[in-house]
């Protein structure tokens, strides 16, 4: 009997465990990480998505989704009402997204509980679109990276006043938004989050020549 035949009339107990099984095989790392196994947990999946429509995965739920082609996971670390993060574990690792509905947005009946599904697919595809995006473009953000480190260095030579403050947050925000993710193009910007983790990446690779997105 095939895999898939074998979970045809199962429940959502058992087809949540197996999913989990399989969940466990990802979080291991990306030799784990096979096209059968993949193809076994989008069946499974969609499975329990036909079968049982308002279950709820919640917290550490692990999800993928298909970007030309690539077979991207992520995981949801957390899901609240009004907060949701998400983590990518698959083809890159070490990045994290979230969103927060905060003031008047909590009067929204769209909260996270009920939109985990859309939003933690866009959130994770905004993140592989990210870090594609600095791994194809590595070696030229450390070069310019190294430049704006120099002017920034001569900046805070100056006086200490307003101008100086402005130079260096118009510095920050040009490369992060402008150079690395040329966002009138592409909409992408680097949120004060991202900009820490995209300076580890940096500073790792300058360092040891170590990409530890991947």
């Amino acid at each position: 009997m095939s895999f898939k035949a074998s979970f045809e009339n199962l429940d959502i107990q058992t087809l949540s465990q197996k999913v989990r099984s399989l969940e466990y095989w990802f979080e291991q790392g990306h030799e784990y990480i096979t096209d059968e196994r993949l193809d076994n947990y989008n069946f499974l999946k969609e499975r329990i998505k036909e079968l049982y429509p308002e279950y709820r995965f919640g917290d550490n739920h692990i999800f993928l989704i298909n970007v030309d082609n690539t077979q991207v996971i992520g995981k949801i670390t957390k899901l609240e009402r009004f907060y949701i993060e998400v983590d990518i574990l698959y083809p890159y690792i070490n990045w994290k997204n979230y969103r927060v509905i905060s003031g008047p947005g909590r009067m929204t009946p769209n909260h996270f509980l009920k939109i985990y599904r859309e939003r933690s697919e866009q959130m994770l595809l905004e993140s592989y679109n990210k870090l594609k995006i600095i791994d194809e473009s590595i070696d030229r953000i450390i070069k310019v990276y190294n430049d704006i480190t120099i002017e920034i260095q001569l900046v805070s030579k100056l006086k200490n006043d307003p101008v100086k403050e402005r130079i260096v947050s118009k510095l920050n925000d040009w490369f992060f938004h402008d150079f690395i993710f040329t966002s009138s193009v592409t909409g992408m910007i680097a949120s004060y989050s991202e900009r820490a983790m995209i300076e580890e990446i940096i500073k790792a690779y300058i360092v040891e020549k170590k990409k530890i997105y991947l």
